[in-house]
């Protein structure tokens, strides 16, 4: 469940605080790098996960396909 004392934050703002457009973020959380939880049609994510991944070391230039 949500807890209060934890700030949550949308796709946009957390795409504002780690520097990468919103459809980035939800990249990163539909190939569940960044966990996230979502409440009808809203995504959050949890202020802590935020900062770990963006203190993770993240490689430069274009990621490879996935496929």
């Amino acid at each position: 469940m949500l807890e209060p004392k934890e700030r949550y934050y949308t796709v946009k703002e957390a795409a504002k605080v780690l520097n990468v457009t919103p459809g980035r973020v939800q990249q990163l959380i539909c190939w569940h790098q960044l966990p996230s939880i979502k409440i009808g049609q809203l995504r959050l994510i949890q202020e802590s996960e935020l900062k770990k991944f963006s203190q993770k070391e993240r490689k430069v230039g274009r990621p490879k396909s996935r496929f």
